[in-house]
C-alpha cells in the first residue's frame, strides 16, 4: 500500500463551510468548482440506504471511486454510456428527464454540475444521438428527480450562479436567484449555500485583479481571456499578507446567499456556484 495517499473527501472550515479539496485541482494555481461541489455533495450523504448519482459517466474518477465504496446501494445514470468499471454501483444509461426507476425509489439524489446542461443545444454529451433540446429541460429534469425520490427524500444539486441568468456557450445555464425559485416551487429548499471563486487572501472576486497592464520587465501571475493581468511586483504590493491555506493563488469561499453578495460580472460559468439541498415533502 505504499503507492496510495488517503485524504478526506470533505472537510469543514470553522464557520461550517466546505473547504476546497485539492484532489480536484485542474492546475496548480486554479481551483475548479468541482473542488467545492463534490465535497459538498459528499458531506450530505451520511448514512443513506439508497442513492442515485446523475451525470456519472463524465464525473471525476475520485468521485466514482468514492461512490463505489459507499456502504449503501448506489445507482448512477448518464445520457452517455459509462466507461468506469464499477464494482458495486449499478449504472443505467438514460435521459435524466425519463429515468428507468419507479416512483419513490431513492433516499438521496446527487446532481453535481449536471442540471444546468439539460435541454440545451450543446448539452455536453458524447454519443451521436443527442438529447432533446428543451427550453425548460432543467425544470423537467428536477420534476423527474422528485418523482423517483422517496417522501422526505433529499435532492443535492450544485450549479453555476450569478446575479443575472444567462447561457454559457450554448452548453450551460448560469442561474439567477429568480430561476432557483422555480426549483424551490417544486421541492422545498433546506439549505442554499453560495461559493465564489476569489483571490485566496482577500474576499474579492478573482477577476477584479485583472486590471493593470503588463510591462516587459515584469512577469504575470495569471491572465484570463483577453483581460490584462496583474504583475508579481504589483500583486505583492497589493496583497502583502498572502498566505493561502492550500497551494494556489485562488480559492472558493462561502458568501451569504443574498443578491448583494453574488457576483454580477462573471466572465465564465465557474465564478460562482450554488450548493443546495432540497427535500421532497409527503
Amino acid at each position: 500500500m505504499v503507492n496510495f495517499v488517503k485524504i478526506p473527501m470533505y472537510e469543514f472550515n470553522v464557520d461550517g463551510s466546505i473547504k476546497p479539496n485539492p484532489i480536484f485541482h485542474r492546475s496548480w494555481d486554479k481551483l475548479h468548482s468541482r473542488c467545492i461541489e463534490y465535497p459538498f455533495a459528499a458531506s450530505k450523504v451520511e448514512k443513506t440506504d439508497k442513492i442515485l448519482d446523475i451525470g456519472t459517466a463524465k464525473a471525476d474518477k475520485a468521485w466514482c471511486d468514492w461512490l463505489d465504496n459507499l456502504p449503501s446501494e448506489v445507482h448512477a445514470t448518464d445520457y452517455d454510456d459509462n466507461e468506469y468499471s464499477f464494482k458495486n454501483v449499478i449504472f443505467h444509461q438514460a435521459d435524466v428527464r425519463q429515468l428507468p426507476y419507479e416512483n419513490d425509489t431513492f433516499d438521496k439524489i446527487l446532481a453535481v454540475s449536471v442540471i444546468e446542461h439539460i435541454g440545451l443545444d450543446d448539452a455536453q454529451v458524447n454519443i451521436a444521438n443527442k438529447p432533446k433540446v428543451e427550453k425548460q429541460g432543467d425544470i423537467e429534469a428536477v420534476r423527474e428527480l422528485i418523482r423517483v425520490l422517496k417522501p422526505n427524500g433529499i435532492l443535492v444539486m450544485t450549479f453555476p450562479l450569478s446575479k443575472q441568468e444567462f447561457i454559457f456557450a450554448d452548453s450551460a445555464r448560469v442561474y439567477s436567484m429568480e430561476r432557483v425559485e422555480l426549483f424551490n416551487s417544486l421541492i422545498e429548499p433546506l439549505s442554499l449555500e453560495y461559493y465564489e471563486y476569489q483571490h485566496a487572501s482577500v474576499k474579492k472576486l478573482y477577476v477584479e485583479y485583472e486590471k493593470k497592464p503588463l510591462t516587459p520587465k515584469k512577469t504575470s501571475i495569471f491572465s484570463r481571456g483577453n483581460k490584462q493581468a496583474v504583475t508579481e511586483k504589483e500583486e505583492a504590493a497589493e496583497l502583502p499578507n498572502f498566505k493561502p491555506e492550500i497551494p494556489g493563488m485562488v480559492t472558493w469561499r462561502k458568501l451569504p446567499y443574498q443578491k448583494e453578495f453574488i457576483n454580477s460580472e462573471q466572465h465564465c460559468h465557474i465564478d460562482g456556484v450554488l450548493c443546495g439541498v432540497w427535500q421532497k415533502k409527503i
